[in-house]
């Protein structure tokens, strides 16, 4: 599966994850792209109060809830039916 359609994937989960927490539809996610030492790690996504990382190397999307808690932990092969991410770690 191609990074893209993995992201919009990711995209889309991490959506669907800030609605069940009632995050109203009309509020505006942000998207930040993750690097660390000049390799790209993953997503930071916000939407009001909440809040998700994408964490490509732990295969993993945390989301975070008002007080700053992880609130839910989900396998990237959620939002991914296909785990290449590994390969994508290079940017």
């Amino acid at each position: 599966m191609q990074h893209a359609s993995i992201l919009d994937s990711v995209r889309q989960t991490v959506r669907d994850v800030f609605g069940q927490l009632g995050a109203g539809p009309s509020i505006r996610m942000t998207e930040h792209i993750l690097i660390c030492e000049d390799l790209y790690c993953g997503r930071r996504f916000r939407c009001g109060a909440f809040e998700a990382v994408w964490f490509i190397e732990e295969a993993q999307i945390k989301v975070y809830g008002a007080q700053g808690r992880v609130v839910r932990v989900l396998s990237a092969a959620d939002a991914s039916p296909t785990d290449q991410t590994s390969a994508l770690r290079a940017a």
